[in-house]
């Protein structure tokens, strides 16, 4: 068995264990004004990503299409090949005072940030007694 037939065949066996959806790594930060998430993505571009908040959950999803690209030359053929396709997904449930409507993003260098300001406490206020 040559080399090329060998890796071939490896390639073949593995073919279903490394096209799953993958748990992106995260930093997680808080100051007193907000929390920040850092997201690693690499190689997605930033039309690959969606962030959405929807009860209370917060979900970033993002894809990593599998290449079409061909080896240059005519006569080379690939030996191994495991970047695959990848979907990453991964989901937050929202600290209470996260305000869900503010939250930004941004998207360089195979980071997303993401910025989940926290909502201004409640200010205590004097409550009028009306005669009855």
């Amino acid at each position: 068995m040559n080399a090329y037939t060998f890796w071939k065949e490896l390639d073949r066996l593995s073919e279903g264990l490394l096209t799953t959806a993958a748990v992106p790594r995260v930093d997680v930060a808080e100051t007193k004004a907000r929390y920040e998430v850092v997201a690693e993505l690499p190689g997605i571009g930033k039309d690959n990503v969606t962030v959405e908040v929807k009860d209370g959950v917060l979900e970033l999803k993002a894809s990593l299409p599998e290449s079409k690209a061909e080896p240059e030359g005519a006569e080379t053929q690939w030996i191994v090949r495991e970047r695959r396709a990848t979907t990453y997904q991964r989901s937050f449930r929202l600290p209470q005072d996260v305000d869900g409507d503010a939250i930004e993003a941004s998207f360089r260098d195979g980071l997303l940030v993401l910025t989940l300001p926290k909502k201004e406490e409640a200010k205590p206020r004097l409550v009028t007694i009306k005669a009855a």
